[in-house]
């Protein structure tokens, strides 16, 4: 049966399957007009024996996220472009790649973070060679579930990020070598941050989310948020 969507057009086959009726997406036209943004490239690739919809927007000078991709979009590459800021688009549900390396992404924000987290279908993210100068600490998580790239980031060695060199050693899903730069300019990879060297020492503890942390011998505390 053809049909058209998002994609264009497009062969149904049915099937059975566990006793559930399943259809698999067999792409023999070209796009229709109106289906990609103008900057990208809609298709269909076949990656062992499956066919993946992919997005490709690459070195096209884009500032943001594209908001009108395909809802069936499974692998995004937005590689090489100057987008800065990252937020949550309806599409990412079904994302199983997402490829940002060379941007100029200086935050991860929020919304963007947590609908990954929230994805059972992401299994690669490759955010390398951007302006992240550290990680919000909610993004070892991703690790358990797929893939990371975060290579070649301006990533500081602070206190804040002494998490980072358990993360590193202890994971297996984070590809390629994460450094960061002390204060001296010294760049040093993540897995060699000292606590003694950083000054950690009287650096605040942090408690449970939702409790409290203090300064030692000091009677000042203040909320955990996060």
């Amino acid at each position: 049966m053809l049909t058209e969507t998002g994609w264009g057009l497009v062969l149904l086959c049915w099937g059975h399957s566990n006793t559930k009726l399943k259809y698999w997406l067999l792409v023999f036209a070209e796009i229709l007009p109106g289906a990609c943004e103008s900057d990208c490239h809609c298709f269909a690739k076949l990656v062992d024996g499956h066919h993946v919809m992919v997005a490709d927007c690459s070195n096209s000078h884009l500032s943001h996220i594209p908001s009108d991709l395909p809802f069936e979009t499974e692998w995004l590459i937005v590689a090489n472009n100057s987008i800065s800021v990252l937020h949550y688009k309806p599409y990412f549900k079904h994302l199983r790649k997402l490829d940002l390396q060379g941007n100029k992404i200086d935050n991860l924000m929020n919304d963007f973070v947590y609908s990954l987290l929230n994805s059972s279908q992401i299994r690669y993210i490759n955010i390398a060679q951007n302006k992240l100068t550290s990680l919000p600490r909610n993004f070892e998580n991703l690790t358990l579930q797929c893939s990371v790239s975060i290579f070649g980031n301006p990533l500081k060695c602070s206190c804040d990020s002494v998490w980072m060199k358990h993360w590193v050693l202890n994971n297996s899903n984070i590809m390629g070598q994460v450094t960061c730069q002390m204060d001296s300019g010294r760049w040093i990879p993540v897995v060699q941050m000292d606590k003694a060297d950083l000054g950690c020492d009287n650096f605040p503890v942090w408690g449970i989310a939702g409790k409290t942390r203090c300064l030692p011998d000091k009677q000042v505390c203040c909320a955990i948020t996060s």
